[in-house]
């Protein structure tokens, strides 16, 4: 076996640990920015002895980057903090909610193929043809449009208007 393709999955790697690296880092900061955390934990009732005990309770005490380093280490251990609303630990919310996101997931692939595929084939029988430039217009939506707008416009148009599914 050539050095090649281990070099290349090494690289990838790489690529998704710095991506995945990038992306929490900001996450972590820009919900710092968001406001004090604490004052929407305690609700606007608390006092600021119940507020500073919630932060000493919650580590939001310590310096920023204390903070943080103590987010990367958790990050790394696959334990990702809390839940503030439920109290309950964050990936069991998670582990809770995955059947039903793999469902739906895997269902939206399903439908996706059997759009996808009939239209493809379309656009190569048919290449040069109305019909494949209409394939490469659904296409580029597809791929353009975000998912939750295009889901919204969905709902509205086969929950709403024709009345076939419910909303909820």
């Amino acid at each position: 076996m050539s050095s090649g393709p281990v070099r290349y999955l090494a690289r990838q790697a790489l690529h998704v640990v710095v991506v995945l690296l990038a992306v929490s880092t900001l996450l972590f900061f820009i919900l710092r920015l968001s406001g004090d955390p604490v004052a929407v934990l305690a609700g606007p009732q608390s006092t600021p002895e119940m507020r500073e005990k919630l932060r000493q309770e919650l580590g939001f005490n310590d310096p920023l980057g204390v903070q943080y380093l103590r987010f990367l280490r958790g990050v790394a251990v696959l334990n990702f903090g809390r839940s503030y609303q439920f109290r309950v630990p964050a990936s069991e919310q998670v582990l809770q909610r995955l059947p039903a996101t793999l469902q739906l997931a895997g269902f939206a692939l399903l439908i996706s193929i059997l759009i996808a595929l009939p239209i493809g084939v379309l656009a190569a029988v048919m290449k040069g043809t109305v019909w494949d430039s209409g394939a490469k217009i659904i296409a580029l939506l597809g791929q353009s449009l975000p998912g939750f707008w295009l889901g919204i416009v969905l709902m509205g148009i086969f929950a709403v208007d024709l009345g076939g599914f419910p909303t909820s």
